[in-house]
């Protein structure tokens, strides 16, 4: 199966107890990331373990993730740019956020006054 590959133009987080659907799945955090009008994949964090299966379609995907991660989905999409979300369609548990190329050694810009 492809891979759907999309720069995030915008997220949104929500927190709080809520449910996936009809099922008994309970999503303490949900990151929305956007790419255009066209791309969405919602990852939902839980901390059901084992994950529970995650759904691709053809330009949308619903990916569930170990909550443990939320801090560094949310540092990437905060602090870096580019961020491109790959949504893979044969195995949607294997999509994933991912920064553009940087140089080595750029560090954080620390502004003085």
């Amino acid at each position: 199966m492809a891979a759907v590959i999309f720069e995030v133009t915008s997220y949104s987080l929500r927190l709080g107890k809520g449910g996936f659907g009809t099922t008994p799945i309970h999503c303490p955090a949900t990151i929305i990331v956007n790419g255009g009008k066209d791309f969405r994949c919602i990852f939902r964090f839980v901390d059901d373990e084992p994950l529970p299966a995650s759904m691709a379609h053809a330009r949308t995907a619903d990916i569930f993730v170990a909550a443990r991660h939320y801090p560094w989905y949310v540092d990437l999409l905060r602090y870096e740019r580019p961020v491109r979300c790959t949504i893979n369609q044969g195995e949607p548990e294997f999509s994933y956020l991912a920064t553009g190329e940087e140089p080595a050694g750029e560090g954080e810009q620390v502004i003085r006054a």
